[in-house]
C-alpha cells in the first residue's frame, strides 16, 4: 500500500503520517513546512524523515503572518499545488478546503481519495456554534464568515466527489448521515495514542484537581465547565486551564477568576510534567465528539 498525506497544517496529520511510514505505507506528506521556521517547530518527537515530506514555505509564510488572502484561499492554493505531486499513490488522504483538486486528480488515475474530517458535517458544525454565539451574546459576523458561502459549497463538493470521509466520533459519523451522506461513505476512527510519549506518575497530594487543556473559546465548550465546576463547589479542590483566553470567554472566566488557576499554553509533550498533581482531567467539545487530546491523559492515569 503506499499512501499520501496532504494537510496546509499539523493537525494530526504529521502522526498519521509517521505511523504510516513505520508500516512502510508512507508516499510522502504534503503540508507547508514542516521542522522549524525562526522559533516555531512543529516536528518534536516524530519520527519522519524530511525525505518523506514537501513543504510550500510560501504558503507556511502566509499561514502564519498577515497576508492579504483568506483561510479558505490558502487551503485552495495548497490544494492547487499538492495534487500536482500525485502520482502512483493507492491512497490520498487530504484535510477539507484543500481536498478539491486532490480528489480531482486521483479520480484521473483510480486512486482511492480520503477527506479527513475532525469534526461533525460542516452545516451541523455550523449550527452548533451559531446557537452558541447566539446564547451567550456574542457577535456572529466573524463565525458567519468563517463559514462563508464559497466555503460551504467547496466543503459540499468535497463531501460529494470523495470516495470516503473520516471521522473520529459516533457523533460525528451520525451527523454525516443525517445530512444525507451515506453511511457506507463514511470511516469512523477514533483516534490514538503514542504510548511511549504518555505516563502515569503517582499523584503527589491529597487536592480533587481537574486539569482542562485548549483554547478557551465557547466551541470548545469551556463554558459548561466553568459553571459545573462553580456549581459543584467541591472542598480542597482546584480548576487548572491549560491555552490562550479568547474575547469571546473573557467576560465570563473574569467573573469566575476565583474559582480557576491558568497556567498560559503547554507543549502537550510538556503535559507529563504537571499529572502528579493532577487527578482528573476535562476535555469538553461537543462539535466534534472525540477530542485526540482526551487519550493523553488518560494514558497518564486520569479519569
Amino acid at each position: 500500500m503506499n499512501v499520501s498525506v496532504f494537510c496546509l497544517a499539523k493537525f494530526h496529520a504529521f502522526y498519521l503520517a509517521e505511523q504510516l511510514h513505520k508500516h512502510q505505507a508512507l508516499d510522502h506528506l504534503y503540508t507547508s513546512f514542516y521542522g522549524k521556521i525562526a522559533s516555531k517547530q512543529n516536528n518534536e518527537n516524530i519520527d519522519l524523515p524530511y525525505a518523506k515530506v514537501r513543504t510550500h514555505l510560501l504558503l507556511a509564510f502566509m499561514a502564519y503572518t498577515r497576508n492579504p488572502f483568506s483561510e479558505l484561499r490558502l487551503w485552495q492554493l495548497f490544494g492547487e499545488w499538492a495534487a500536482r505531486y500525485i502520482e502512483n499513490e493507492d491512497i490520498v488522504v487530504s484535510w477539507g478546503l484543500a481536498a478539491l483538486p486532490i480528489i480531482e486528480q486521483a479520480k484521473q488515475r483510480n486512486i482511492i481519495s480520503i477527506v479527513e474530517r475532525g469534526s461533525a458535517h460542516v452545516r451541523v458544525q455550523r449550527d452548533i456554534l451559531l446557537e452558541e454565539y447566539e446564547a451567550y451574546g456574542q457577535p456572529t459576523d466573524a463565525l458567519m464568515r468563517s463559514f462563508s458561502p464559497q466555503r460551504m459549497e467547496r466543503e459540499l463538493l468535497e463531501y460529494e466527489m470523495v470516495d470516503y470521509i473520516s471521522v473520529p466520533s459516533q457523533f460525528a459519523k451520525r451527523s454525516f448521515v443525517e445530512q444525507g451522506v451515506p453511511e457506507a461513505k463514511i470511516i469512523k476512527i477514533n483516534y490514538g495514542v503514542n504510548l511511549s510519549r504518555f505516563h502515569q506518575i503517582p499523584k503527589q497530594d491529597n487536592v480533587f484537581r481537574v486539569i482542562y487543556a485548549g483554547a478557551m473559546t465557547l466551541r470548545k465548550g469551556i463554558q459548561y465547565l466553568l459553571k459545573a465546576f462553580a456549581d459543584l463547589n467541591l472542598p480542597n479542590a482546584e480548576l487548572w486551564l491549560i491555552g490562550n483566553i479568547s474575547s469571546e470567554t473573557e467576560t465570563f472566566l473574569s467573573d469566575m477568576r476565583e474559582a480557576f488557576g491558568t497556567l498560559g499554553q503547554c507543549l502537550c509533550t510538556s503535559f507529563i510534567s504537571i499529572t502528579p498533581k493532577v487527578l482528573c482531567s476535562e476535555f469538553v467539545l461537543w462539535k466534534k465528539g472525540w477530542q485526540w487530546c482526551n487519550l493523553k491523559p488518560c494514558r497518564a492515569g486520569f479519569p
